[in-house]
């Protein structure tokens, strides 16, 4: 179930996309009033449910946004020229936590025509070295929805071994996408608009360096609606927002996936309250985070469906002896990339702190000046972390 809070109020926009990774950091991406003018935002998603805004930047022009985001805090930014009716521009950025700064890499061009795009960022495939799974979608040629799948490396303005398009649907509109990762395997829901209708399907498949590809189940009527916006987590949770049909009423469904019949068991479906263009995200600890506009103003609303691990700690007895406690802790914490016995850990230590992990095994090496994790005695044990960013992300999280 989902109890939603309203918690704050922010600017006056046309429109707001946002993503929300593990850690709860989050990217935003709005659309200004009468302008072409993108604005990006970027910052965290607090205990309490209210929004620590870092940084507050003018993006450049463009119209009809989506926003994807790492564990790692690299984000990318799909749009439409605005002085263009179609065609998918792309731009990635990198966060620096010690500077507080995006650096943005130019813009690249993903696609001349399709439209109205979004995007989702799954994790690492170990199977393709450090570059996450992406999944995109949007209106193609003859109101047909599309949708490309592969890797992305955020680190330059291109996209790797994106696969061609691949028709979902015969027609629709308004495509929301999402994707869930775990190894090379991914399972991907997509929600779109067909006739006042809400339609969904379910994907699997593969991403690895030179075969990517995914197989949609049969497209599922979901029921009356307008505008979905759905987003998927590891745990198999669906959450998918839509408008009521005629109604400035917004409507929620929750559901598990069922990826043995590419279908969603949907289990709770709700009414929480009036908005329109909207945005909803989901991470893998069950926190989700809904941006509305309203009467003129952009709300936010907070939820979380598997309750809060995070801060299972603060449930404890301060007397409590440690030789009491039963703390979980990871082996070769740090061991993300690499394959066979290289790799032991799926998890960021970002990831693992937000999943109530409190011991960590770090394996290190000195390496140009820099304690670097390591795991093993060859170049393949290289983790691209050093031992002052895990301190740094503890300190973060604390």
């Amino acid at each position: 179930s989902a109890e939603w809070k309203r918690f704050t109020q922010y600017d006056v926009t046309d429109k707001t996309v946002t993503a929300m990774n593990d850690a709860g950091m989050v990217a935003e991406v709005q659309t200004m009033v009468g302008r072409t003018d993108l604005l990006f935002n970027y910052g965290r998603k607090l205990n309490d449910g209210s929004m620590d805004w870092f940084i507050v930047e003018d993006f450049g022009q463009g119209k009809n946004p989506a926003v994807g985001i790492t564990n790692d805090d690299k984000v990318i930014v799909l749009f439409t020229p605005h002085d263009k009716e179609e065609g998918i521009s792309c731009r990635v950025g990198d966060y620096n936590k010690t500077t507080r700064m995006m650096t943005w890499k130019a813009v690249s061009v993903l696609d001349e025509k399709g439209k109205n795009p979004s995007v989702s960022l799954g994790g690492p495939s170990a199977k393709a070295g450090t570059y996450p799974s992406i999944v995109i979608a949007y209106e193609g040629e003859n109101g047909n929805v599309v949708s490309r799948i592969g890797l992305i490396d955020l680190y330059f303005p291109q996209a790797r071994s994106l696969s061609a398009a691949i028709e979902v649907a015969a027609t629709g509109k308004s495509p929301s996408i999402s994707i869930a990762s775990e190894y090379a395997d991914v399972t991907v829901a997509i929600a779109y608009e067909t006739d006042n209708n809400i339609s969904y399907a379910v994907g699997t498949g593969q991403v690895v360096s030179n075969n990517n590809k995914i197989t949609w189940g049969t497209p599922k009527t979901f029921g009356e609606g307008l505008s979905p916006a759905v987003s998927l987590n590891n745990r198999d949770e669906v959450i998918i927002s839509y408008k009521a049909p005629e109604l400035p009423i917004l409507m929620y469904s929750l559901g598990k996936l069922k990826t043995s019949d590419s279908s969603i068991s949907f289990t709770k479906e709700d009414q929480y309250g009036a908005g329109n263009r909207y945005s909803i995200s989901m991470n893998n600890m069950g926190d989700v985070l809904e941006v509305r506009r309203n009467k003129g103003m952009q709300w936010y609303y907070s939820s979380n469906l598997t309750g809060q691990v995070r801060n299972w700690m603060s449930k404890l007895d301060d007397n409590a002896l440690l030789s009491s406690l039963t703390i979980p802790g990871t082996h070769d914490s740090a061991a993300r990339y690499g394959t066979g016995s290289y790799r032991c850990q799926y998890m960021s230590i970002n990831e693992q702190l937000y999943a109530g992990v409190r011991f960590f095994d770090i394996r290190l090496i000195y390496e140009n000046g820099e304690l670097m994790a390591y795991h093993g005695t060859t170049s393949s044990g290289k983790q691209y972390i050093t031992l002052a960013e895990i301190c740094q992300n503890v300190l973060d999280f604390s």
